[in-house]
């Protein structure tokens, strides 16, 4: 219970600095690191690329406010000629910071959704009309809460919306509210800030939030496979294009397929070891999926909070079936792929798998030191961005057969 008391009134103390009157507040962002304002007035986080703009239809930004100095925790207010409000918080999630929130275990959604709806919310004790999961901006997939709630004001009725989902680590939550005679309107302003260009995350943003538990249900592996002939290789644009076209799906919510990942299929590894890399204690993984087909995995390292995650996978079919490696020489073409909270990347790529520890030596360097991507995906808010660091992309010389362009790094 002594948890629980201060947890509500951190809430509290939040809830008292940011619902305060849109007057109280400034109106250009906050001096904040995360936050600038750009020439046309939209306010933009430079973290993940939100952005507040300063008009949203017939609602004009009155104020912006943030508890945080690096700016982890703002809120925006808008409202239309008419007094209705609109106010949208972008929060750093609570089980990403490690709070133990009441809801169901397992369930990021659900963790978030019980501490926001507290700090975000203007209602008093009311009437709940609605309460239903939905999907953000219309979509099939069942990844926001939507509740709509009527209470009684000094004029009478009075009507709230609330519209919430994540977005890798970070918590949005947009509130419409006003007359009840006005519903119509407090709900097409919550659904055109759900149709803002928000910005994606990769899957990687979800095992910040989730390596805890993860971690704690790991099971040891136990005897494994340290084989391999693998070595690093470069690669030709063919090879390139392909490889960049299976880092896209990282940044959808419900792909068709379920990709290879502990924020996707955590049953799917075991523990090899733990060890300390300074600063650094990274845990060693393998992957025991299926196998049969095309797509595979087979060592993962992580450090231990899941900040930064790499993968030796691949998701190119032997080179019996492949046009892209048999010019190359190249029996399978082994990415070592790197995630974090904002993008994912192809750092070095390999003939076929390595051995153990050749992975585990690849692997260190690049979570300690970081290397210059091969291909890197990022979503904004308008698009999703792959693209092949040429740079690091070889093709074959003029006059010359295919197979010369694979050499070993």
């Amino acid at each position: 219970m002594r948890f629980h008391k201060v947890r509500w009134l951190f809430a509290a103390l939040v809830l008292v600095t940011l619902a305060a009157p849109a007057a109280a507040q400034q109106l250009a962002t906050p001096p904040a690191p995360l936050w600038r304002v750009e020439a046309n007035g939209d306010a933009v986080q430079t973290d993940l690329g939100f952005i507040m703009p300063a008009r949203i239809g017939a609602f004009e930004r009155k104020g912006f406010t943030s508890t945080r100095s690096d700016g982890r925790s703002t809120m925006t207010w808008y409202e239309d000629p008419n007094g209705l409000s609109l106010r949208i918080l972008i929060h750093l999630r609570v089980d990403v910071r490690g709070f133990p929130m009441e809801g169901r275990v397992g369930d990021p959604l659900d963790l978030n959704w019980s501490f926001l709806q507290n700090i975000g919310s203007n209602a008093p004790e009311g009437q709940r009309i609605v309460h239903q999961r939905i999907g953000w901006n219309g979509g099939p997939h069942t990844n926001a809460i939507m509740q709509l709630d009527r209470f009684p004001g000094p004029q009478g009725a009075e009507f709230q919306g609330m519209w919430y989902r994540n977005i890798g680590v970070w918590a949005v939550l947009a509130v419409a509210s006003g007359p009840e005679a006005r519903r119509t309107e407090i709900e097409v302003a919550g659904r055109a800030a759900m149709a803002l260009p928000w910005p994606g995350a990769p899957r990687g943003a979800e095992l910040i939030a989730r390596a805890r538990g993860f971690l704690a249900e790991l099971q040891d592996c136990g005897t494994i496979d340290r084989s391999g002939n693998g070595s690093p290789v470069e690669i030709n644009s063919a090879v390139g294009a392909a490889m960049a076209f299976f880092l896209a799906p990282n940044f959808i919510e419900n792909p068709a397929e379920t990709y290879l990942h502990p924020a996707s299929t955590p049953g799917d590894y075991c523990r090899i070891e733990t060890f300390t890399a300074a600063p650094h204690e990274i845990v060693a993984l393998a992957w025991r999926g299926d196998r049969s087909g095309d797509r595979a995995a087979r060592y993962a390292f992580m450090v231990r909070d899941g900040s930064s995650f790499v993968q030796f996978e691949t998701n190119l079919p032997a080179r019996a079936a492949s046009p892209q490696l048999e010019p190359l020489g190249i029996s399978r073409a082994v990415q070592l792929t790197f995630y974090n909270q904002r993008n994912v990347a192809v750092t070095q790529v390999f003939t076929d798998w390595p051995s153990y520890e050749d992975a585990k030596q690849a692997a260190t360097r690049v979570l300690l030191d970081g290397q210059i991507p091969v291909i890197l995906g990022r979503r904004t808010p308008q698009m999703i961005q792959v693209s092949v660091n040429h740079g690091r992309v070889i093709d074959p010389p003029a006059g010359t057969t295919p197979s010369a362009a694979a050499k070993g790094n």
